[in-house]
């Protein structure tokens, strides 16, 4: 939201945001990567920025597919609107959520993005399925020996993130990733490869590392959102 009280679909960081982004920059900043990916949105970027901040920094590269699920222009719509049409939204059956919300991308066309630009990005770096049409080999990669060792970092979105790690741990696809995947807010997931059969999977080491909640929005009760914990 804007400071007059208005949608923004490309908002910076909050404060809060900027200065737990920048607490970082001891810990995940002094790592090394190979290469660090960010999508082109405002929050990403300033996250980027803070965490690497060195004026010189050549590894960050912004890619445009890493970009969130585009929605409707709510540049000019009142906060409370917006606010109320994003609950709407979410009380819809499921099969609704598909097509994505009115004048906006649908989830189908967000996976495509996100599935064809995650490939081609690991095929770029030498990673690659290793038999995409054999139904008992689809999830395993092949990895070109040069690429051993290497590290690399993506800055992106909930929605973004939830489908890169959809595809890569072989999860059921669902247009419901934001709900399924709670990363707070700078949340770190560590993903690597392990050697299986004659190929290679993806395996997830860790989830929500370092991650924060904005105190300001508070954490709804178990009967306002009418779940249960297991």
């Amino acid at each position: 939201m804007t400071d007059q009280g208005r949608g923004d679909s490309d908002p910076p960081l909050t404060p809060l945001g900027l200065e737990r982004a920048r607490e970082l920059s001891d810990s995940l900043g002094k790592e090394a990567f190979d290469s660090i990916l960010v999508s082109p949105y405002k929050r990403c970027q300033q996250t980027a920025q803070a965490v690497f901040s060195s004026p010189s920094e050549q590894r960050l590269k912004t890619h445009d597919w890493l970009r969130e699920i585009t929605l409707p222009d709510f540049s000019q719509t009142p906060a409370e609107q917006v606010k109320n049409f994003f609950k709407q939204a979410k009380k819809r059956p499921l099969k609704g959520w598909w097509d994505g919300v009115e004048g906006g991308e649908s989830f189908t066309a967000f996976h495509k993005r996100i599935s064809e630009g995650l490939l081609g990005q690991l095929e770029s770096l030498g990673v690659k399925r290793a038999s995409p049409g054999c139904q008992d080999n689809h999830h395993l990669f092949s990895v070109d020996p040069a690429t051993y060792g290497s590290k690399h970092l993506i800055v992106s979105h909930l929605g973004t993130t939830g489908l890169i790690l959809s595809e890569l741990l072989h999860l059921e696809l669902v247009p419901w990733v934001w709900e399924s995947f709670a990363l707070d807010w700078n949340g770190i997931v560590r993903l690597e490869t392990a050697k299986v059969a004659d190929g290679y999977i993806v395996c997830m080491r860790k989830f929500n590392e370092s991650g924060h909640r904005d105190p300001s929005l508070g954490i709804p009760s178990l009967a306002q959102e009418g779940s249960s914990k297991a």
